[in-house]
C-alpha cells in the first residue's frame, strides 16, 4: 500500500520493460501494465546457466557494442576491440597486410598458450573472418562463467552477435571507405652494373659465380653495346 496525494506522480519500471509513469488521482486501486523493452536487458547477463545481475558479475563478464566497431576506422574486429575489454589482450603476430591478430583473456594461462573459444551465433568461428560493420555486440567470459562451454572454454569465451534485422526497421544503408598509403622508413641505394662488376670480380674462394672479366669490365665502363645484363 503506498500513500501519496491526489497530484502526485508514480513512476514504475522493471529489468526488461519501460518506465511508465501513472497519476493516481482519486483511484484507490490501480493496474499498471508493463510493456517489454528488450533495450533495457543490458541490466542482465546470460551466462549460459542462467541469468546473472551484471553488478555480481564484476569484472568475469565484459561486452562491447556495435559502436565500439563504429568508433574506429579499422577493418579487422579484433584490431576494434583492442584497448575496449579489460582483461583481453590482443597482438599482431606480423606486419604483413591481412595479417590475423590472436587473442588472450587474462594472459597465458599455459605452458601452451591457449586462445579463447570464438562463437559466432552460437557456432565456432575466427574472429579475424567476420566483417566489423556485421557485428552487433560482443561478450567476453572469464573464469567461471565459461565453464558451462566445457575444456576447450578453459581460456575463456567470446560470443559474438551479428546484426539481423527487426521487424518494422527502417532502411539504412552504411558506407565506409578507407585507404592508406605506405612507404619504407629506409631504402638502400642499389649498386649499379659497374659496381656491382667490380664487386663480383673481387671475390676469389668461388663463393660467388664469375659473371663479367675483366676485359668486359672496360666495356662497360665505356657503357658499350656489346655487354648484356
Amino acid at each position: 500500500m503506498i500513500n501519496v496525494s491526489d497530484n502526485s506522480l508514480l513512476q514504475i519500471s522493471y529489468i526488461g520493460y519501460s518506465m511508465i509513469e501513472v497519476r493516481p488521482g482519486n483511484e484507490t486501486n490501480l493496474v499498471v501494465k508493463l510493456k517489454e523493452n528488450t533495450q533495457l536487458m543490458d541490466e542482465v547477463v546470460v551466462v549460459g546457466y542462467g541469468t546473472v545481475k551484471r553488478t555480481n558479475l564484476g569484472g568475469v563478464v565484459s561486452t562491447a557494442d556495435s559502436k565500439t566497431f563504429e568508433a574506429r576506422p579499422v577493418q579487422n574486429a579484433a584490431a576494434a576491440l583492442q584497448g575496449e575489454v579489460p582483461g583481453l589482450t590482443i597482438t599482431r603476430s606480423s606486419g604483413a597486410p591481412g595479417a590475423d591478430m590472436t587473442m588472450k583473456i587474462r594472459d597465458v594461462s599455459s605452458i601452451n598458450g591457449g586462445t579463447p573459444l570464438i562463437l559466432i551465433d552460437g557456432a565456432e568461428g575466427n574472429i579475424n573472418s567476420i566483417n566489423p560493420s556485421d557485428i552487433d555486440n560482443i561478450s567476453v567470459l572469464k573464469d567461471e562463467t565459461a565453464a558451462i562451454y566445457g575444456a576447450r572454454a578453459s581460456d575463456g569465451v567470446v560470443l559474438i552477435t551479428t546484426k539481423s534485422g527487426k521487424r518494422n526497421q527502417k532502411l539504412t544503408i552504411g558506407f565506409d571507405a578507407y585507404y592508406s598509403i605506405k612507404t619504407p622508413a629506409l631504402l638502400k641505394k642499389t649498386a649499379d652494373l659497374l659496381q656491382h662488376a667490380e664487386m663480383v670480380l673481387e671475390i676469389t674462394d668461388g663463393s660467388f659465380p664469375v659473371e663479367y672479366t675483366k676485359d668486359e669490365l672496360n666495356l662497360i665502363r665505356q657503357n658499350s653495346d656489346l655487354i648484356w645484363f
